[in-house]
This record gives C-alpha cells, structure tokens and sequence, in this order.
C-alpha cells in the first residue's frame, strides 16, 4: 500500500488480490483518463497472470499511444482487437484475452 499524491491510500493490483483472497480476474475494465499507462506498466507478472480478460478506454497522450498498451498486453499473454472511436480521434477501445 503507498499513499496518492491526494493522500488517499492506494494498492498495487497484487496486493489488492492478496488481500481479497482473489485467484482469477475473469475481466479487468480499466477506464481512468489516461492514466492506463502508468497503472498497466506498474502491474506485475503475478497480477497479470490471474487476468483473463481486459476491456480498457485508451487515450493517446503524447509521447505514449496505445501502441504501448498493445505491447504491454501482448507481452503478457494476450490477443488484441482495437476500435478506435468514431467521435474523437485519440479515443479509443481495446479488448484483450488470452487464448484458451
């Protein structure tokens, strides 16, 4: 657990599944404004092994874009099907799942 720049506790992906007793993630929504980079690129190889699947909403915020995520995923495990959104150009979707 570490504390948030706006002093509210937070826990890594990993801890949090320890201390839930969680052994399987069967879909992990990740929608938070951008910050998909820093908190997918902090899981670790433990945390993304209980994940099955994964919906997130990415933001192509320079000098990141989701190609990045696309490697993070892909490193992990994962297949990968993009859509980008229709109404805003650096929006978009992508759902990622493991080959069973």
């Amino acid at each position: 657990m570490v504390w948030g720049q706006c002093g509210h506790k937070a826990y890594s992906l990993g801890d949090f599944c320890a201390q839930q007793d969680i052994g399987k993630i069967s879909l992990l929504k990740i929608d938070i404004e951008g910050g998909e980079y820093e908190v997918m690129s902090a899981f670790s190889s433990e945390a993304w092994e209980k994940i099955e699947n994964v919906f997130l909403e990415y933001h192509d915020l320079q000098p990141r874009d989701h190609e990045s995520l696309k490697k993070i995923l892909q490193n992990n495990g994962f297949r990968i099907k993009i859509t980008t959104s229709s109404f805003v150009n650096d929006l978009g979707f992508i759902f990622a799942w493991r080959e069973t």
